[in-house]
């Protein structure tokens, strides 16, 4: 606090690890949850920020107190967070009537980080508030080899990217482009594999595809799937390029997410990350799809990939099944497709946005509708690159941080850079103690953009 008086600064106190709450890091062996369960610690961090209020309430080098760092709940609403945010907020207003208050929104719900179907932000009864977002769009970009991300280090891309698509609205499906392997027999079947052959995308409307793995028509039993790969060709049959090679392994099966489509919801199918599979320790499976109206399947986000009608596709994998029976007459359809999708007329970007700056708008946007809604104010307390972004040839980290600095400015957001010292983002690269080595493209891209 003196050096901050002294050097004419003002703080942002930030409670970023509460007591009895660690979720940032999932591959932590001190990872706990336990603050959203237990009272006694809910009211051992609103006394905590009681006494911090009671000793700074008249301290002008503060500027703020943030609440609460990215909270992921164990509820699927995230009321808890709601809930424990009023607690707080009481507790500081007891005794600062003067301070700045940061509330963050809803980071994380079922003990993960994603929020999809909920709202992410929600007001708190007091007027002196600024509401709060983290901005690492896109993630898989953003922390690229970041030690704390769970399953595998991989690799992130470049930015911008014109190959490189992302959703924007709901997906116009285009059925009679779909390309699909040949189907899973009934009965006991070993590890197989399975090739839709090259076909050809016709329809000029076709502007992305991905991968499913699928199970339709009614299905008892178990089905496996490993080793998808999809393979791009031009019209001549000649190969372009590998798009996605996913061996599903136990790491890798992390990033896929299993899906119902239609059907009884009452009556859902069975989905399993398996601890063994074709040639390695992972697989997916799909038990007992038994209602011949809907569709159980796995997808994963990150193959997302642009078509180029005219071209041709090819996707390949392996299945096997176990005790594989029709839960009615027809033979169900289990096997790998491509499901291949039209412009979402409405849609940013007609439902796909290259990554790129436009991207970045779209997602800061999506954010800043909650402030324009409600007429509050709302900032950016965090965001960042991880430092190979910067250090590996092409991957255009210099880009992605003016990028955000101009959206920022445009949008008149307050906005801090994570982080000031640390191995991995850091303006400096050092862990601990005094900042050591200094990150100087990421110096020199912030003196740049702040001028």
């Amino acid at each position: 606090m003196a050096w901050a008086r002294q050097h004419d600064l003002r703080l942002i106190l930030d409670l970023h690890t509460p007591i009895g709450g660690f979720w940032l890091d999932p591959t932590s062996d001190e990872v706990s949850f336990d603050i959203w369960s237990d009272p006694q610690l809910q009211q051992q961090n609103a006394d905590l920020w009681r006494v911090i209020a009671a000793r700074y309430k008249d301290e002008p080098a503060i500027a703020a107190y943030d609440l609460l760092n990215e909270p992921v709940t164990t509820d699927a609403t995230g009321e808890q967070w709601k809930a424990l945010s009023r607690q707080l907020v009481a507790a500081v207003r007891s005794e600062d009537q003067n301070h700045l208050l940061v509330v963050g929104g809803i980071y994380g719900v079922n003990g993960s980080y994603g929020t999809a179907g909920i709202d992410r932000h929600f007001l708190v009864d007091d007027k002196n508030v600024v509401y709060d977002f983290h901005f690492y769009e896109p993630i898989r970009y953003t922390h690229q080899y970041a030690s704390w991300i769970e399953g595998p280090v991989q690799d992130g891309g470049r930015y911008p990217d014109p190959n490189v698509i992302l959703p924007t609205g709901e997906r116009v499906l285009l059925p009679q482009s779909r390309i699909a392997t040949t189907f899973l027999p009934t009965g006991t079947s070993g590890w197989a594999a399975y090739d839709s052959g090259i076909v050809a995308i016709e329809d000029s409307n076709a502007v992305a595809a991905a991968p499913m793995l699928t199970a339709q028509g009614g299905m008892r039993g178990t089905a496996r799937f490993d080793a998808v790969t999809v393979t791009e060709y031009g019209p001549d049959g000649t190969e372009i390029r590998q798009i996605v090679s996913d061996q599903l392994d136990s790491d890798a099966a992390l990033d896929w997410h299993q899906w119902q489509f239609g059907g009884d919801a009452a009556a859902p199918p069975e989905f399993a990350r398996e601890t063994a599979g074709y040639q390695d320790n992972g697989s997916l499976s799909i038990s007992n799809a038994a209602d011949a109206e809907a569709i159980a399947g796995w997808s994963n986000d990150a193959h997302l990939f642009k078509v180029v009608p005219g071209n041709k596709y090819r996707i390949q994998g392996h299945m096997r099944g176990e005790n594989i029976t029709p839960s009615t007459g027809a033979a169900p359809r289990i096997g790998l497709l491509l499901d291949v999708y039209a412009r979402s007329p409405g849609a940013a970007g007609n439902g796909f946005l290259e990554r790129g700056k436009d991207y970045l708008a779209y997602q800061l946007a999506e954010h800043l509708q909650f402030g324009i809604d409600n007429n509050v104010p709302m900032s950016v307390m965090e965001f960042g690159l991880v430092r190979q972004a910067f250090e590996m040839e092409g991957k255009g980290g210099d880009q992605w941080v003016t990028d955000v600095l101009e959206l920022l400015d445009d949008n008149g957001l307050s906005f801090a850079y994570w982080e000031y010292h640390g191995t991995q983002m850091g303006l400096y690269l050092s862990g601990t103690g005094l900042p050591g080595e200094p990150h100087t493209a990421l110096q020199d891209t912030l003196t740049r953009g702040l001028r």
